[in-house]
């Protein structure tokens, strides 16, 4: 875990995007790390790190750490609130029986 790598109290925020279809993570997550020395240690640490396959359904590659576009804890906020935000506004599918 990220605890383990010693970057447990390095972070405010942690999003892992889901995938709705398949009702898990995507295979990557966003952490805002409190500043720019501690990204660039964590980033060192995680690049290449492989997570423990126990309990996994798919295989596990290597990670691969990238600056995310949006950077600092008030502008992931207001990322994430209006994804939400996004998503309660789509109409859900309606059930129909065959032939109408």
């Amino acid at each position: 875990t990220i605890a383990n790598m010693g970057f447990g109290n390095s972070f405010d925020l942690v999003n892992m995007p889901e995938d709705k279809k398949k009702g898990q993570n995507r295979g990557y997550f966003f952490l805002n790390l409190f500043n720019e020395t501690i990204a660039m240690q964590f980033r060192e640490a995680i690049q290449g790190h492989i997570w423990d396959k126990a309990g996994l359904e798919c295989p596990v590659e290597p990670a691969v750490a990238k600056w995310a576009d949006v950077q600092g804890l008030e502008a992931n906020r207001v990322v994430i609130d209006r994804a939400v935000r996004t998503r309660r506004k789509r109409p859900g599918k309606r059930n129909r029986a065959k032939g109408h």
